[in-house]
C-alpha cells in the first residue's frame, strides 16, 4: 500500500492548459484531508484541472466527495474539471 504522502501529485507545466492532479493508490477517508488540501490549492490557482485516476486502486465515499466538490467549485468559477482513467 502506498503511503498517503505519495497518493497525490500535481503536474503544472506553467502553460495555459489544465493543471494535472494525479491520484494513485487508495483514495479513502484516511487520505481525504490531504486530497482536499491539494484540491483547494488547485482551485485557488484559477486554472482548469485534469484529474488522472489511472493509478487509483479504490475510491471510498470520502474520496469521491472531495472529487465532486473540486469539480463543483471549479465549475462555479467557470473552469473545467476533467476526470480521466477512472477505474471500474
Amino acid at each position: 500500500r502506498m503511503t498517503s504522502a505519495h497518493q497525490f501529485s500535481v503536474a503544472d507545466d506553467g502553460g495555459p492548459g489544465p493543471v494535472r492532479l494525479n491520484l494513485s493508490g487508495r483514495v479513502t477517508v484516511e487520505s481525504a484531508a490531504q486530497f482536499r488540501g491539494a484540491a483547494l490549492a488547485l482551485v485557488a490557482g484559477g486554472r482548469p484541472v485534469r484529474v488522472c485516476c489511472g493509478a487509483v486502486e479504490h475510491f471510498d465515499a470520502a474520496g469521491l466527495q472531495v472529487l465532486v466538490a473540486l469539480g463543483r467549485e471549479l465549475l462555479g468559477r467557470g473552469l473545467r474539471c476533467d476526470v480521466e482513467d477512472v477505474p471500474p
